[in-house]
């Protein structure tokens, strides 16, 4: 049995994901004014993982260790998509959890540690 998270929003529009690499058509369906970064806050805070949320601390990030090619935030459904795709492969290239390195680099770049 898998777990599916779901939230109906003001708009009576649904977000749901089930906890594959499939999840990540729930951030398409589209929710107007929910972006991938907003939605995959939303799948993270309900417990689903393997969703980047490519803020900036994260962009300048994977920036200055070369990963990417510049701290500009994805502006396309494409970009956002290659570029969690490069923090995925950086993650596996480095043997940390893709969501554990996450969090490791917004804290290097923030001071905090929120989880």
């Amino acid at each position: 049995m898998r777990a599916t998270a779901s939230c109906v929003c003001a708009s009576g529009s649904r977000l749901s994901a089930t906890p594959s690499r499939g999840a990540t058509g729930s951030r398409e369906k589209g929710i107007k004014g929910l972006g991938y970064k907003e939605s995959s806050h939303f799948l993270r805070n309900v417990g689903l993982r393997g969703y980047a949320i490519l803020d900036k601390h994260i962009l300048r990030c994977l920036f200055e260790v070369g990963v990417l090619d510049s701290p500009q935030p994805p502006t396309t459904r494409t970009r956002y998509l290659a570029t969690e795709q490069r923090l995925r492969d950086f993650a596996r290239d480095v043997s940390i959890d893709f969501d554990e390195l996450d969090l490791v680099l917004w804290s290097m770049k923030t001071g905090e540690i929120l989880k």
